[in-house]
């Protein structure tokens, strides 16, 4: 769900189903097989990047329409309730590692597969 073709229509992207909106600036922005969706480090860190972007958009829209129609400030509530959840992030510091590790692997294995065909392709 997270591979460098997110930059076209591919399979990755109709994954994400009714949300795949999300990822239409990031279309806009990259185009295919550029260094920046297809680069071996810098892709995936970028799409890492993008996502927190939008979820962090998204919270802001929701707190915004909160705090205006219901007067609560929703981002301090979280930002407390999120205190507690640091020590959350220490015990699951393994597993985050882990994810991340498949994260750039697997965009790594995709970008050299497609480097490979390119090259045969062009051979013949």
């Amino acid at each position: 769900m997270f591979g460098p073709d997110l930059d076209a229509k591919s399979t990755q992207y109709k994954r994400w189903g009714l949300i795949k909106w999300i990822w239409l600036p990031y279309r806009k922005i990259f185009r295919h097989r550029s260094k920046f969706s297809h680069g071996l480090l810098l892709g995936p860190a970028l799409r890492c990047i993008y996502l927190v972007g939008i979820i962090l958009l998204i919270f802001i829209g929701i707190n915004f329409f909160i705090y205006n129609y219901f007067g609560t400030n929703l981002a301090l509530k979280m930002i407390n309730a999120g205190k507690a959840g640091i020590s959350y992030i220490q015990i699951l510091k393994p597993y985050i590692t882990l994810i991340l590790s498949g994260f750039f692997i697997g965009a790594a294995i995709h970008t050299l597969t497609d480097k490979i065909t390119s090259f045969f392709k062009n051979i013949l």
